[in-house]
């Protein structure tokens, strides 16, 4: 039986974090190893006793995943704080999955560094902690990067594909399964996925996914995040990216 929890129904994205950090200035460090806090708490001692044979699937939130051109690490359009003036490349045409340029996914933002020592950590520090506890990369966890502009329904079409991939890299046979950790959106994909009653996901834990909408992510889109960000990119191509 699917084991299903969720830990807030606000919205908390990297996007956000990053521009109020721009905003504010100085050294800014926020450690999401407050979810591998979660997630221990949340699964208990079970979490601890499946970890070396249950593997663990992350899906980051919207815009935590790293988008480049033609999926090139080096040719990055979302995911680095340089890349944030490459914005309106993004813009997806009218068919809702095209845009002037060939996007891909490229890997999860681990974090944001302005300049030198300055920076974000968003998800570098929580994916450190579950290689301490045991989750190493590509053998028993799996870190779902997608594009975040597409359909929630779009992408978890393509994680169900991928979870058969992982389950091959993970040798669980036929009938094997995953945990999943789903932070925002994120748990919007993955609840598309349970919804067709996957036989591969054993429990999900849900992290600030807005189950009941993010309504507050309107007043950013019509104000902004500071000067520094609108010297970057103005709040036009933002909302004409965002909400296209």
């Amino acid at each position: 039986m699917l084991g299903y929890r969720s830990v807030g129904n606000y919205v908390f994205e990297p996007f956000l974090s990053l521009c109020q950090g721009l905003m504010g200035g100085g050294k800014l460090r926020f450690s999401s190893a407050i979810g591998a806090v979660l997630l221990v708490w949340l699964t208990g001692p079970v979490a601890a006793q499946n970890a070396g044979t249950r593997p663990l699937i992350f899906i980051p939130g919207i815009f935590g995943s790293k988008l480049c051109q033609d999926g090139d690490p080096k040719r990055v359009l979302w995911g680095s704080a340089t890349a944030l003036s490459l914005l309106p490349k993004l813009k997806l045409h009218a068919d809702g999955k095209t845009s002037d340029v060939v996007v891909k996914p490229c890997g999860e933002i681990d974090e944001f560094v302005y300049f030198g020592p300055l920076g974000q950590d968003i998800y570098g520090n929580f994916l450190k902690a579950l290689d301490t506890a045991g989750y190493k990369r590509d053998k028993n966890l799996f870190v779902f990067a997608y594009d975040w502009r597409l359909s929630n329904f779009e992408n978890a079409k393509i994680l169900e594909a991928e979870i058969e991939k992982y389950a091959v890299l993970a040798e669980l046979g036929l009938s094997g399964q995953f945990d999943v950790v789903a932070h925002s959106m994120g748990g919007l994909i993955i609840t598309i996925l349970q919804n067709s009653a996957n036989p591969r996901i054993a429990r999900v834990v849900t992290v600030s996914t807005p189950f009941q909408g993010s309504v507050k992510l309107f007043s950013s889109l019509e104000s902004g995040w500071g000067w520094i960000q609108r010297k970057l990119v103005s709040m036009k191509q933002v909302r004409d990216t965002v909400l296209d």
